[in-house]
């Protein structure tokens, strides 16, 4: 089978995982808001659905669609600009010094102005690019679904290191200080050294990682294929925890209050003890889960597969309250300002005043 047979292959595996009846994964559904939904303040309707989570920075909100398109809105959410490349844009946009950067599965990197939109620079990189760019140093990363991770100076272009990893990466890179954490399938999970590329270690699983990892106090925390979100020490990969949930895990976790929290493909939200790995509590909605939560304030936001964005308690779990969007939420809020920003699959980007 050919790398982009396989691609495709996986993409349907995983579409089927999302729903909530794969396995008899029924999701309970979600029990009663104490509080009335946060009021919408406005909403964009984009030309097609969105699964790029959307990015503030610098005064706008940016956000790529299934169309192609890179969108930049104000706060009050008036368009100022916006960008098409020839392929779906499915990865958050990346900010550094003045210049949005935003992955195309035309297989390209753009490097634009912030403020106008206008395209200062094109970075091929020969593969489909569904994940999120990374800019450190003044050096482009970009990950490969043909095993590379690449990184090339953003002035001149110069490939300054490549890695090649065992299979595909399946997830955007992260990077802690000097180091970038990576996963591929094979399935291997990897440390990097930021400035050469050195691998400084490579951990072996027995599970796809499929989401972004995160790092916090000195762990790496991963949503896997086998339903379990892992805890690693970020200096050496060794599994210090693993958390069971109902179903594969697609959503990047978040850390707040002490917790770990992610969402699982039968349709709960889990908080597991960030030191143990002991389960504080879960939250079931109406279908997958395969939005990211954000912390903010005490309250963690997620949206659901059942068109739903949530609002809960980080400490206990109880539903504070929650929003029907009318389309399945698939990216991460964004919580910033006293406002939630929300896209569905539906193409419309919400903005809900706390």
């Amino acid at each position: 089978m050919t790398d982009k047979k396989r691609k495709r292959a996986l993409a349907v595996v995983f579409m089927i995982l999302l729903t909530p009846a794969f396995q008899g994964m029924a999701p309970a559904g979600p029990g009663r808001e104490a509080e009335k939904p946060a009021a919408i303040q406005w909403r964009f309707q984009a030309a097609s659905g969105i699964h790029s989570s959307p990015l503030l920075a610098g005064g706008l909100l940016f956000f790529g669609s299934d169309d192609g398109t890179l969108y930049a809105l104000d706060l009050a959410g008036v368009l100022k600009w916006k960008f098409k490349a020839n392929g779906m844009i499915g990865g958050e946009p990346f900010f550094d010094r003045g210049l949005v950067y935003v992955s195309s599965e035309d297989e390209h990197v753009y490097a634009l102005d912030a403020a106008t939109g206008r395209n200062i620079f094109t970075f091929a990189a020969h593969s489909p690019l569904s994940q999120s760019p990374l800019v450190a140093d003044g050096m482009l990363v970009t990950p490969s679904w043909w095993r590379n991770v690449v990184a090339v100076d953003v002035k001149s272009g110069e490939e300054k290191w490549k890695y090649g990893a065992a299979g595909p990466i399946t997830a955007a890179p992260v990077r802690s200080g000097r180091v970038l954490y990576v996963c591929s399938d094979g399935p291997f999970i990897y440390a990097l050294g930021l400035d050469d590329g050195t691998e400084k270690w490579k951990q072996a699983a027995s599970w796809l990682a499929r989401s972004r990892p995160i790092v916090h106090e000195g762990v790496l925390y991963i949503g896997g294929s086998d339903n379990c979100v892992y805890a690693l020490a970020a200096r050496d990969g060794k599994v210090k925890w693993s958390g069971k949930t109902g179903g594969p895990i697609l959503s990047t976790p978040a850390t707040g209050k002490d917790r770990v929290f992610v969402g699982s493909a039968d349709g709960n939200l889990y908080a597991f003890q960030s030191m143990t790995g002991e389960k504080a509590w879960m939250l079931a909605t109406g279908a997958a889960i395969g939005s990211s939560p954000t912390v903010a304030g005490g309250i963690v936001y997620f949206g659901s597969n059942d068109g739903s964005l949530y609002a809960a308690d980080a400490v206990t779990g109880a539903l504070k309250w929650r929003l029907d969007t009318g389309s399945p939420v698939t990216t991460t809020p964004l919580a910033a300002g006293g406002t939630v920003y929300v896209a569905t699959e539906a193409g419309v980007l919400l903005a809900l005043r706390l």
